[in-house]
């Protein structure tokens, strides 16, 4: 007898097999169910739940001008990040 393998979604809150047809995520690189993915538009590129909130939060912060972590201005516009920041977080280039 053969042992196959059994593959569930890593969304704890689904977890249903996904032996069939699963997606891996672009940010956690976890498998998930086509339910518990979604994708980029215009792209084939899919992504969990937390990892889009994730991306769409930096976006936004990238086009407010203010720190991703604190929320004060950036000193330069083209970081995620304030100077202050990048020192906490070691980003500093």
């Amino acid at each position: 007898m053969v042992a196959i393998q059994m593959w569930y979604c890593e969304n704890e809150e689904c977890g249903v097999c996904i032996n069939d047809e699963r997606y891996r995520c672009v940010g956690c690189e976890r498998w998930f169910c086509r339910g518990c993915v979604s994708r980029f538009p215009g792209t084939s590129i899919v992504a969990c739940s937390l990892c889009l909130l994730a991306y769409q939060r930096l976006s936004r912060a990238r086009e407010a001008e203010c720190c991703a972590v604190c929320g004060l201005a950036r000193e330069h516009k083209d970081e995620i990040l304030c100077l202050a920041c990048q020192r906490l977080f070691g980003e500093e280039g």
